[in-house]
Formats: structure tokens, sequence, C-alpha cells
């Protein structure tokens, strides 16, 4: 497995595909835009009015606000790929409790040699 300093590991195609920055090609780099992004969020968060914060609009203005000047999924659950995602992980963890680690070095994109 390769390593990187800290801050230059690559992003996944997962990854760079939600980005709405195409130049972010970096964990360092996209950790700086996120920390902006969420630091404005909750900025908005501390001065909104809202009444009922724990109404799905809320949830979705606050995700939004939180991570839509990173992510172009940001206000939407998209529950289908993130579930979808969920069960191939927890096969992987069961197929490693039961000794297979070969599924979960796939999951995580390394490769598995026997």
């Amino acid at each position: 497995m390769m390593e990187y300093p800290e801050g230059a590991t690559p992003l996944n195609p997962d990854e760079l595909a939600g980005l709405k920055f195409k130049h972010v090609q970096t964990r360092g780099q996209l950790d700086h835009l996120e920390q902006a992004n969420i630091q404005n969020g909750l900025a908005w968060m501390h001065q909104t009015k809202h009444k009922n914060i724990i109404s799905e609009i809320f949830a979705r203005e606050l995700h939004v606000r939180l991570f839509g000047e990173v992510w172009n999924w940001a206000g939407g659950f998209e529950l289908g790929s993130m579930n979808e995602r969920r069960a191939q992980y927890i096969h992987a963890l069961k197929a490693a409790d039961r000794g297979d680690y070969q599924p979960l070095f796939l999951f995580s994109g390394n490769s598995f040699d026997s």
C-alpha cells in the first residue's frame, strides 16, 4: 500500500465525481475547502431564526450551507447509493470476521495478494 505525506492522499473517483472544484485532488485540499464551507454554514446557523430546527426543510438547508460550496450533492439525501455502499461495507466486515479479508481490501480500493 502506498503511503502519502499528511494531506497528500489522493481522493478516490467517487469523491472527485461529487466535487464542484475540479482542481482539488488531495485530502488536504479538500479539508481546507470543507473547513471554510463548514465555518460559513455554522455562522449561518447561529444567525438563523428558524422556528423548527428539527424539520427536514431545515436539515436540508443546513446541509447545503455546510457542504454546498464544495459538493454537488449537498442538500440531497442520496440514500440509495449510500445504502448500497453501506451494504457492501457490512458484507466486507462480516467476511473479515470469518477470516476472509479480500472483500474488505477490495472495498477499500486496495489489492489483495494471498
